[in-house]
C-alpha cells in the first residue's frame, strides 16, 4: 500500500473547537476551502454538505428514502454518483460505491467499490496504484488521506490509511475513503459546479422529496444491478414520544443560530433512529428510581434510603404522575381491623406506552394482584402474560413483545426490592417478578407477593412536572413527605382521573391507634424487630437509615402488620 501526497488544502491541519454536535454539526475549521473552489462532503449515513454552505458548517442534510444510485454531481464537466445500500452492521443507509464520469475523467467511468467488492475499474478496466489516466490528465493514489467520517467532530480530523485521491489536474480533486461502507469530499472550480443538478446543489424546500433515486441500470453509471435497489432505508421507526423529545433536543440545540429548516429535520431523524445520537445524551437523562413496598414504605425519587411510610387511605394512588408516565396502583387493606394499606394492582399508562388514539388516550398495562386469577398482565383489559408461578408458566408465558415496539414485559426470578435499600449481599431473589422495559428509557419491577412491590428507574427527561407518592424529582427529599396517616388523602386519585381497572376512590380517613404513639406500646415490638434484623445495643447509637427500618417494622407490628415472628409467609418480607 503507497503512501501519496495529499493537496496543500488538505493537509493544513482541520481542528474543531466547537461542541460536538453527533452527525449534524456545526464546527469552526481553520482551514477553509482555497478561494475560486467549491466543496461537497458526503460521510456517515449518509450525511451531505452542499457546495453552497461554508466549511465550517459541516455535513448538514441527510439522504433518507430509498437505497439506490443518486448523482452526487452532475455538471457538464463531471458526474459522480453514489451507490446508497445497507451494511449489516448499522441501521442505517450509506455509500457502497462511487463511479465519477465526464470530460474532466477523460469521459470514461472510474468505479471506486467499497472493500472486497471488486477491482477498482477505469474504462471496465481494473486499475491499479498509483495510477495515471491513458490522456494524462487523471492520477490515483492510494494511502493516507482525512478520515471525512470525522469531519464535524471536535477533534482533529486524523488520517487513515485506505483512501483514494483522485486528481483531475487543477480542476477537481476527490478523497474516498474505503471502508465496508465509504466517506467522500470534493473540492472543484466554482465554474465547473455552477450548473450541478445533483445533491452537492440539491436545494429543495423538501430535502425528501428531490432526491431522485436511480434503480434503472440503464440510468446508472454502474455496471451491475443495485442488490437492495428500491428498498427503505432502514430508520427505526420514531413513535410519537421520541420524535416530541427529539424535536425539542434538536430545536433547543440551534436556537441561538437558526439553521435551514432541513438542518433540524436531520437532527430529529439521528436521534430517532439511535439514542446515542440525541443532542441530550449524558446531559440530564439520568435514571431517577423510586421503590414503594410493603405497607407501604417508600422511597422517592429525591430519597436515598426509605424515608416515607404512610398508612394511607385505601384506594387509587398516585404513585407517579408526569407528562409522560403515569403509575397508580390501588391501595387495599385485608381485613376492616388492619389499618395496612398494601397494593393490590399497579398500572401504568402514558406516552411511554403507545402513541395516543383519536381520543387522546394511551393503553394501559395493569399488573394483576395475586387474587386476580387467570390474570399476570393486562393491556386495555386484554390478558397478555397470564404467568403466576415460574414453576408452572411455558416460555410463551414469561415474554411478551409490544407489537408496537414500544416496550416488552418478562417473568421470573429477580431481586428482592426491600433488600435494595440494606445493602445485602448477596442480594436475596424473588421468583415472580414481572419486568417491563421501555424503549424510551424505563425499566420497571413488580412483585407479587402479600400485596405487591415496586421498583421504578426512569429517564428524567419523561418525568416533567412529576408528582406522586414518589415525589417531584426536584432534588429535595424534605419535601416529598406526606403524614404517615394520611388524613388529607394525598396522591388519592380523583375519580375522573383513574385508569387503574377495578380501580376507586379514595375512603375516610384512616386513623392512627394511639396507644401506637406509645414507647411502652412499642418495646416489646422494638425487641423483636432488632433481633429479627441482628442488631444489638442502644437504636438511638445506630445509623438513620437502621433507625427507619426499626421504627418501620415497630409501627407495622403494633398497627396489626405482619411481625417478624408472625405467620406471615416467604413473600411477605416487607421490611
Amino acid at each position: 500500500m503507497l503512501n501519496f501526497v495529499v493537496p496543500l488544502w488538505a493537509t493544513n491541519g482541520i481542528e474543531d473547537d466547537s461542541v460536538n454536535l453527533l452527525q449534524t454539526t456545526i464546527q469552526k475549521h481553520k482551514s477553509p476551502v482555497p478561494t475560486g473552489k467549491k466543496e461537497c462532503v458526503a460521510k456517515g449515513d449518509p450525511h451531505i454538505k452542499l457546495w453552497s454552505q461554508a466549511h465550517e458548517e459541516g455535513a448538514q442534510l441527510g439522504l433518507y428514502g430509498t437505497y439506490a444510485d443518486y448523482w452526487l454531481v452532475k455538471t457538464d464537466a463531471l458526474k459522480v454518483m453514489a451507490r446508497v445500500g445497507g451494511v449489516a452492521e448499522f441501521d442505517m443507509g450509506v455509500i457502497k460505491g462511487v463511479a465519477v464520469t465526464g470530460p474532466l475523467m477523460e469521459n470514461k467511468v472510474l468505479i471506486v467499490p467499497t472493500i472486497n467488492d471488486g477491482d477498482v475499474t477505469f474504462g471496465g478496466k481494473p486499475i491499479e496504484f498509483p495510477w495515471t489516466s491513458p490522456g494524462g490528465n487523471v492520477t490515483i493514489k492510494y494511502g493516507w488521506g482525512n478520515n471525512w467520517n470525522a469531519y464535524g467532530s471536535k477533534k482533529k480530523m486524523r488520517k487513515r490509511d485506505n483512501t483514494f485521491l483522485i486528481n483531475m489536474g487543477d480542476k477537481a480533486e476527490i478523497e474516498i475513503n474505503q471502508d465496508v461502507f465509504q466517506h467522500f469530499q470534493i473540492v472543484a472550480d466554482e465554474d465547473i459546479v455552477a450548473d450541478d443538478k445533483g445533491l452537492c446543489k440539491n436545494e429543495c424546500e423538501d430535502w425528501f422529496k428531490c432526491q431522485n433515486p436511480i434503480c434503472d441500470l440503464s440510468k446508472s453509471l454502474f455496471t451491475t444491478q443495485h442488490p437492495d435497489c428500491g428498498e427503505e432505508i432502514i430508520r427505526v421507526k420514531c413513535n410519537k414520544l421520541r420524535h416530541k423529545l427529539a424535536t425539542e433536543d434538536c430545536e433547543a440545540l440551534y436556537k441561538e443560530d437558526p439553521p435551514d429548516a432541513a438542518v433540524i429535520q436531520n437532527c430529529i431523524e439521528d436521534c430517532c433512529n439511535d439514542r446515542d445520537q440525541c443532542p441530550d445524551r449524558g446531559t440530564g437523562d439520568g435514571q431517577e428510581t423510586c421503590l414503594i413496598f410493603g405497607d407501604p414504605h417508600i422511597k422517592g425519587f429525591d430519597a436515598r434510603q426509605t424515608d416515607l411510610h404512610t398508612f394511607s387511605p385505601t384506594g387509587t394512588h398516585w404513585l407517579v404522575k408526569s407528562d409522560y408516565v403515569n403509575v397508580q396502583a390501588s391501595y387495599a387493606s385485608r381485613s376492616a381491623e388492619n389499618v395496612k394499606a398494601e397494593m393490590e394492582g399497579v398500572a401504568i399508562t402514558g406516552a411511554i406506552v403507545s402513541d395516543a388514539d383519536s381520543n387522546g388516550k394511551h393503553s394501559v398495562v395493569y399488573f394483576c394482584p395475586r387474587d386476580e386469577e387467570g390474570c399476570g398482565v393486562k393491556i386495555d383489559d386484554k390478558v397478555v402474560m397470564s404467568c403466576k408461578k415460574a414453576k408452572r408458566c411455558s416460555s410463551e408465558e414469561k415474554f411478551y413483545d409490544d407489537p408496537n415496539g414500544h416496550f416488552n414485559i418478562t417473568f421470573g426470578p429477580g431481586d428482592d426490592i426491600p433488600a435494595l435499600l440494606r445493602e445485602t449481599r448477596p442480594v436475596p431473589r424473588r421468583k415472580n417478578v414481572h419486568t417491563i422495559t421501555f424503549k424510551e428509557g424505563a425499566t420497571i419491577h413488580v412483585h407479587e407477593g402479600q400485596g405487591q412491590s415496586i421498583v421504578m428507574a426512569i429517564n428524567s427527561r419523561l418525568l416533567h412536572g412529576v408528582s406522586g407518592e414518589c415525589g417531584n424529582m426536584n432534588a429535595n427529599p424534605n419535601d416529598d413527605h406526606h403524614p404517615s396517616f394520611d388524613e388529607r388523602n394525598t396522591h388519592c386519585v380523583k375519580k375522573s382521573e383513574i385508569f387503574i381497572p377495578h380501580g376507586v376512590e379514595c375512603v375516610q380517613t384512616v386513623r392512627k391507634k394511639k396507644s401506637c404513639t406509645k414507647k411502652k406500646q412499642l418495646k416489646p415490638f422494638r425487641r423483636q424487630c432488632m433481633e429479627h434484623f441482628g442488631m444489638k445495643g442502644k437504636l438511638k447509637k445506630f445509623s438513620k437509615s437502621a433507625r427507619m427500618l426499626i421504627e418501620d417494622c415497630q409501627e407495622d407490628c403494633c398497627l396489626g402488620g405482619t411481625c417478624p415472628d408472625g405467620k406471615g409467609d416467604d413473600s411477605d418480607e416487607d421490611y
